[in-house]
């Protein structure tokens, strides 16, 4: 009997457990702009549901240099009109910190979800990559982190032969279409 009673005081722990995961906050990172060499590629900064008030924050933003270089940042809706002591500073070439200090009322209050800060970068190059938050601290440091990953596709280009002049695509377009696909 003792067994099965501490089985079923496991199980509801287990559950318990998993809820809690299930409802947990987090900090994610949104791309806004496709990533194109030249351009710039804006990464969103969100707070999900915050699980307590916060009138300090800080983490590390690691990205990779070889693919990006910082341009700047926008304050996100969330810290407009608070925080007014924050910053942003390049402690290395693939580091950012990001600080943040409320001392009066403008804190943000358990719940809150929304843009915390928008991070722009000019994409040099391309390849799969990961931009990660690291190194949470203050009021933020037991929330879940939620990186990006960025991955790229080859772009194939072709133009498709009109063998029979009739402007449609048939048997013989097809065929030369997968000749060239399968020698990409």
């Amino acid at each position: 009997m003792m067994d099965r009673n501490f089985i079923y005081m496991l199980f509801v722990a287990l559950i318990l457990q998993a809820g809690s995961f299930a409802y947990s906050a987090h900090i994610e990172i949104d791309l806004i702009h496709d990533l194109e060499i030249g351009k710039d590629a804006v990464f969103v900064i969100k707070i999900n549901n915050a699980p307590n008030d916060i009138s300090s924050f800080g983490f590390d933003l690691q990205f990779n240099s070889d693919l990006f270089v910082y341009q700047g940042f926008e304050r996100g809706e969330l810290i407009t009109n608070g925080f007014s002591f924050f910053n942003l500073n390049k402690l290395s070439s693939d580091n950012l910190r990001v600080a943040g200090i409320e001392p009066g009322n403008n804190i943000l209050v358990k719940g809150s979800s929304g843009v915390l800060l928008k991070i722009v970068f000019n994409v040099i190059s391309r390849a799969k990559t990961v931009v990660r938050l690291e190194n949470l601290k203050d009021d933020i440091r037991n929330w879940i982190i939620q990186n990006i990953q960025i991955e790229y596709e080859k772009t194939i280009s072709f133009s498709i032969q009109d063998f029979g002049g009739d402007g449609k695509i048939g048997l013989p377009e097809m065929i030369h279409f997968l000749k060239i696909f399968v020698n990409e």
